[in-house]
């Protein structure tokens, strides 16, 4: 019922009230007569609020039904088709929302909730009390849990379905402002191919290298652990086994003409992908330790807010051009085994010397291998785009550079401050070029772009430089030209908690970067007005412009157990309050975004291939099914199911058993994958919910599952 009609509602039993006490006084002054007069009162008062209210309601609900009939209005920039394909309105549309948006979940995913709370329960080590009382009220929860309602029209959804089964157009982001582009398929493949073509940078390879790098990557992983250098737990998280290709793709650069792609490495299937994360690791602190060195803009805002310019000084900022293919390997490595060498607390963090440390690096670096396509490619200069551990090398090779360029040029710059390889410095007009000259002569490998001042304003990340008449310099928010205003859509399935984020993320950049008063005010009232235009209503951005306590600080520092769970309204909050007494901290995710329904612009993975899986063998002459999960690919799994068996080895299958006992044959071609999960014990829950859901299953156990969440197996 509307607010408006229990408002109709209320007005009518105050007027039935108030003609009652006006009847008890007419009936005892004038008697009965008088009654019947009112009562007829009373009834055409009530037919007349009755009718009133009806007509009301029938306005509201003709301009709800013209609101969802017009054609909308949508901002041009937020979705670019430059495909040969008209769009339709409802396509526009859905598009428009933003490819982070998230559509209510069509079902509550009970499987992955249960395995993951569980998990978690065993990883907090509660007492078996609050466990049980823990598991009993997700149980409850997931028993009484209702969908959503719909936070997108079914026509957009159909749209939306439309678009990712059309093969002949590729959807991907901007590579910049957070557009959505809608690409010919067959234009998409030419500019990666012709990307792909310049032989100075990419060299096609005839093998596929992954396997003889996986076993060099691996004996020398090996070789410490032998030598007690690497703990079990390392070594098994760093070893690879049916490692892949990492996969190229490009991303639309829509402010330039023709619109090039930016490449992008997509670098987890990669073999030495969780060995270059521990390298990083462990670089990571020697990264940042000079002056000149900016981690973030916020700071950087601090810092020039303090400088001042002389008449003679220019605002001035350089830039690498393509850093990551052109980092020269000899001088990373170089650079990498200084930097540990004068670390004195590199033992704290690893039992690896620094010659070790160098060795896997140099293999890591080595790496540049990538595919489109199918076929191969060799990355012939750089370090390996996508590869952890690049990011931190380059960082320190940038530090080498600009350490022996300003410490051998005549004329100090008045500052130098570097984020990754944008450089922001002052000096005077007539040196610019000069030492412009000797930044490109340190290495010929490492070129930089040059930027000046522009009527007396400079543009550096995502601030504004402005030089003031007294020799100060102010900053505001820069946004480039392809910035779309785009933000998390208000009515997208995420947490609230979300868009509270997104909204003081963007006051606090307003507050941070902003040197006045009057530039902050401005700033704010575009983010009000940029947020209401993506659905936020504007009492719920004030509130969270308010001044709020540091929650962070005030969490219980007991916390033993992490957790992560797909978001469905009302229920994953029950189920936070549910684990709360567990000192569990619970976070959530969407369960599906458009990203991940319509971008798919990298080498899909054959099944096969897929690594952390749960995966089912039917059996070809009865109803009944094997359950297993591997954290490698299921290719090798299949392999020892392969040979148990041909061999007969009942003890290493139920397969090979049920082939032994009941004389039943099983096509192993027709093993699927079922689910999926990065985490071990994830997995294995996930393995034993899928057991005991199954009629007929072939395995010797039901696994670790608690027989606690049986009651829910039959729903």
């Amino acid at each position: 019922m509307s607010a408006r009609v229990s408002h109709c509602y209320g007005d009518l039993r105050r007027l039935e009230t108030d003609l009652f006490f006006q009847k008890r006084q007419l009936e005892h002054v004038v008697g009965s007569q008088q009654f019947v007069t009112i009562e007829e009162h009373k009834g055409e008062v009530q037919s007349k609020v009755s009718g009133a209210c009806k007509e009301r309601q029938k306005k509201k609900f003709d301009a709800l039904l013209a609101r969802q009939n017009s054609p909308q209005k949508h901002d041009d920039r937020h979705v670019v088709n430059l495909s040969s394909k008209q769009l339709t309105g409802p396509q526009v549309s859905a598009l428009s929302k933003g490819l982070n948006f998230a559509p209510t979940p069509k079902c509550v995913p009970k499987a992955l909730i249960v395995a993951s709370v569980e998990a978690a329960i065993t990883q907090s080590k509660a007492n078996e009390n609050l466990a049980t009382k823990a598991r009993m009220g997700v149980i409850g929860a997931l028993s009484r849990a209702r969908l959503p309602p719909r936070n997108i029209l079914p026509t957009k959804m159909k749209a939306v379905r439309e678009l990712a089964r059309d093969k002949d157009v590729i959807i991907l982001p901007a590579d910049k402002g957070r557009s959505t582009v809608v690409m010919d398929h067959s234009d998409y493949s030419s500019k990666m191919r012709a990307l792909l073509s310049d032989h100075d940078t990419y060299q096609p390879v005839a093998k596929d290298p992954t396997s003889g790098l996986e076993r060099r990557m691996n004996s020398v992983l090996w070789s410490l652990r032998q030598k007690s250098l690497l703990s079990d737990g390392t070594y098994r998280r760093l070893r690879s086994s049916a490692g892949g290709v990492p996969r190229l793709y490009g991303l639309p650069k829509i402010h330039k003409p023709d619109v090039p792609l930016r490449p992008i490495v997509s670098f987890v299937l990669s073999p030495t992908y969780e060995l270059s994360k521990f390298l990083a690791s462990l670089l990571s602190p020697c990264v940042g330790l000079t002056d000149h060195h900016v981690k973030n803009s916020g700071q950087f805002a601090r810092f020039i807010t303090s400088q001042t310019l002389a008449d003679t000084d220019v605002l001035v900022s350089f830039d690498v051009v393509s850093l990551f293919t052109r980092v020269p390997t000899a001088r990373a490595l170089q650079v990498s085994r200084d930097r540990l060498e004068n670390d004195p607390t590199l033992a704290e963090r690893t039992c690896l010397s620094v010659d070790n440390i160098c060795d896997l690096l140099s293999l890591c670096l080595d790496a540049t291998y990538l595919t489109f396509e199918g076929k191969v490619y060799r990355q012939i200069h750089g370090t390996a785009m996508g590869s952890p551990v690049s990011v931190v090398v380059a960082n320190l090779v940038m530090e080498d550079i600009e350490q022996k360029a300003l410490s051998t040029f005549h004329t100090p710059p008045r500052f130098w401050r570097r984020y990754v390889d944008d450089t922001c410095t002052a000096l005077p007009l007539d040196v610019v070029d000069s030492l412009h000259q000797h930044l490109n002569s340190v290495d010929p490998s490492i070129q930089f772009t040059v930027e000046k001042e522009n009527g007396g304003q400079l543009p550096f990340l995502d601030i504004l430089l402005s030089r003031e008449s007294d020799g100060s310099i102010s900053t505001s928010v820069y946004r480039k030209a392809t910035h779309t205003d785009q933000y998390l859509n208000f009515q997208s399935h995420h947490p609230v908690a979300h868009k509270r984020a997104v909204v003081r993320t963007l006051m606090c950049r307003a507050e941070g970067l902003s040197s006045s008063a009057v530039s902050r005010v401005a700033e704010e009232k575009h983010v009000v007005e940029a947020l209401q235009r993506n659905g936020y209503p504007k009492g719920f951005i004030h509130k969270q412009t308010c001044p709020r306590t540091d929650q962070a600080s005030q969490k219980d520092n007991e916390t033993r157990a992490n957790l992560t769970l797909p978001y469905i309204s009302g229920l994953s909050e029950s189920i936070r309050r549910i684990l709360s007494p567990l000192s569990i901290q619970v976070s959530f995710r969407p369960l599906k975004t458009l990203k991940q329904v319509l971008v798919h612009p990298k080498d899909p993975v054959p099944a096969s291939r897929r690594k952390g899986v749960v995966y089912s063998i039917p059996c070809a002459e009865c109803p009944r099914t094997y359950i297993g999960q591997t954290g490698r690919s299921l290719d090798l799994r299949l392999q020892e199911h392969r040979r148990a068996l041909k061999n007969a080895d009942v003890a290493a299958s139920a397969v090979a058993e049920h082939l032994f006992e009941a004389g039943h044959r099983f096509d192993l071609s027709k093993a699927s994958v079922i689910d999926s999960h990065p985490h071990t014990q994830t997995r294995c829950l996930l393995e034993s919910w899928h057991i005991q859901h199954h009629q007929a299953p072939l395995n010797r156990e039901r696994g670790p599952l608690p027989g606690l969440y049986a009651t829910m197996l039959s729903d």
